[in-house]
């Protein structure tokens, strides 16, 4: 199956609040921020939600600072952009090259024209986004114990339900681990099969196994109770709980996997 990497769609999974549709400023484009790099001084590149600021690149900084005086501006030294992607390259785990990307903005990202309205604000929702983000999930199939018992390659199917039951559908989303790294994720392509097959998360997860050449494990869940245990650190045990009332369902129903959650849940394991 030709999964590729979805990044955007796995960041909107993993960390759902982050990704969340917010509120324009007031004003709308008239007060949104700049994000620029800079190169010697000069605009590499820029941009605003809702404006075409292409003008703008080749001019000074100084002079778009001056132009927009009330405006928020992120800039970051495009030198040191680059330089940091090509280094977090040399992780081979995509959550840790994420991590070291975003350290490395935490320290050299800039906020320009902090005197301006929202100014300050801006500065510490940016170093709050900054912070490298984890998501309980992938932590545990990164944990060494987890590995120890977990086969080296291996799938994991999330249906999140919106609302009504299991069997009407959902938003899936598939992470594929071969020899213990995160290789493939995004939406799987299920179009091979008919609508009630695609219903069916029995049939799906036959299907990916095959269509993957790896054992796939099937985990249905509520949409809203994924969104509030990806914002915390530890939910295992509740998803304990919840798998126990009927409220997270595996397909297959396996008690090796059972038994992780419990013991991640009342063990810390």
């Amino acid at each position: 199956m030709e999964l590729n990497q979805d990044w955007r769609r796995l960041q909107s999974t993993l960390h759902p609040a982050s990704w969340a549709p917010r509120r324009a400023p007031s004003g709308s484009s008239a007060a949104a921020t700049l994000y620029c790099l800079v190169e010697q001084g000069n605009v590499g590149g820029i941009f605003s939600e809702g404006m075409d600021l292409s003008e703008w690149v080749g001019a000074s900084l100084a002079d778009l600072r001056a132009q927009f005086p009330d405006r928020v501006i992120v800039e970051w030294d495009r030198a040191k952009m680059e330089s940091s992607l090509l280094s977090s390259l040399g992780d081979s785990h995509l959550e840790a090259q994420v991590g070291r990307w975003r350290a490395d903005a935490r320290e050299q990202v800039q906020v320009g024209n902090t005197s301006a309205p929202r100014g300050r604000k801006e500065l510490a929702r940016l170093d709050r986004q900054l912070v490298a983000r984890r998501n309980f999930l992938i932590d545990a199939l990164n944990d060494s114990w987890w590995a120890r018992v977990l086969p080296s390659s291996f799938g994991i199917f999330l249906r999140l339900e919106g609302s009504g039951d299991f069997d009407r559908g959902g938003r899936d989303f598939l992470l594929v681990y071969r020899k213990g790294i995160l290789e493939q994720f995004g939406v799987p392509d299920l179009s091979y099969l008919g609508a009630d097959r695609r219903r069916d998360p029995a049939e799906v997860v036959k299907f990916l196994s095959e269509r993957c050449t790896v054992p796939v494990q099937g985990v249905l869940l509520h949409e809203e109770d994924w969104n509030r245990w990806s914002e915390e650190s530890g939910p295992w045990r509740e998803i304990a709980w919840a798998v126990q009332s009927n409220r997270v369902q595996l397909v297959p129903f396996r008690w090796s996997v059972v038994s992780l959650l419990a013991s991640r849940g009342l063990l810390g394991l």
